[in-house]
């Protein structure tokens, strides 16, 4: 590749030119993109790798979906091809899913199907989750990947889960999580299995059935910024009005403790300097008032004053 000056692994045992071209087309469009130079190397390898597998097979580069990779993925723990990269990293299968979304964009490879509807169970608990729970987002769409993988592997008929089935699907489908992601799935199961009782449509207490796993207290604490690290970046924050919505946002997240998706919801009609106080959406939809602190209160006045309604929105 004319990038480095090392070669790419695999490459030179490809030997479909198209392949090699379009792979060129990759690599300047991941620098375009803004890629620091060991990611794209990273990406180089893993498609060069998945190319001499796709001409160990015989698959044609204008045919490939995502059952190609998914093939592929399953190639990889018993893989013997020479000269490539052996990286076990799950990252390489996202690699190759970024390259297949480039060749679609280019018209080298057929459109992805539209996506499944979620069957009748799992919408009808999805929009149980919007009306009672608030749920929205990345949430709804967390709880109908997990829920559907459930039902895919347990049936349809909520009357015949047990303890043993359940536990065996995350024994089964959720082995290589690691601790934190499984409790996100734990919670998306336990949630669908009360709704379930709730309605009737299965034995009460099976959420019951599904430990948590271990995660001991301060074992990955993060460590938080010093009180003058924080005072430090707030005076490099500039008087300019992109410099003043950054410093209200600093002073969000750093005075009142709200998390990214609280300010980005924030609108002015929220401050009201009347009362010092400012109105907050947390989770489930659930309105808060909190003291406006004067420094804060401070910064918004000037937000009104000189910052244009263009730069408001938080990214």
């Amino acid at each position: 590749m004319h990038t480095y000056s090392k070669s790419v692994l695999g490459l030179s045992a490809i030997r479909s030119a198209t392949f090699v071209d379009r792979l060129h087309d990759y690599e300047t469009a991941l620098v375009g993109s803004g890629y620091k130079s060991r990611v794209v190397r990273f990406h180089l390898h893993s498609v060069a790798h998945f190319g001499v597998w796709l001409e160990r097979e015989g698959v044609e580069l204008g045919t490939i979906d995502e059952t190609t990779v998914a093939a592929f993925e399953r190639h990889r723990s018993r893989c013997r091809c020479p000269a490539t990269s052996r990286s076990r990293c799950r990252s390489v299968v996202s690699c190759i899913h970024v390259f297949l979304h480039h060749l679609r964009t280019q018209g080298m490879a057929p459109a992805a199907d539209p996506p499944a509807q979620p069957k009748l169970l799992v919408s009808e608990f999805l929009q149980w989750m919007t009306a009672h729970r608030g749920a929205v987002g990345a949430t709804i769409a967390s709880y109908q990947l997990y829920v559907t993988n459930l039902v895919d592997f347990l049936g349809d008929d909520p009357q015949t889960y047990t303890a043993t089935g359940l536990r065996d699907f995350m024994a089964k489908r959720y082995r290589h999580y690691a601790r934190n992601s499984m409790r996100m799935v734990l919670a998306a199961v336990r949630m669908f299995l009360r709704y379930l009782a709730v309605e009737g449509r299965c034995r009460p207490g099976l959420e019951h059935a599904l430990t948590s796993p271990a995660i001991w207290s301060q074992q990955s604490l993060p460590q938080g910024l010093a009180a003058e690290d924080v005072q430090r970046i707030l005076t490099l924050c500039p008087s300019t009005p992109t410099g003043i919505r950054d410093r209200a946002v600093l002073l969000l997240l750093t005075r009142l403790g709200l998390r990214a998706s609280d300010v980005v919801a924030l609108r002015l009609s929220d401050v009201c300097f009347e009362t010092a106080t400012i109105k907050v959406s947390g989770k489930g939809s659930r309105e808060v008032q909190l003291p406006l602190p004067q420094e804060l209160g401070t910064t918004a006045d000037k937000i009104v004053d000189h910052v244009p309604c263009s730069i408001l929105v938080v990214r």
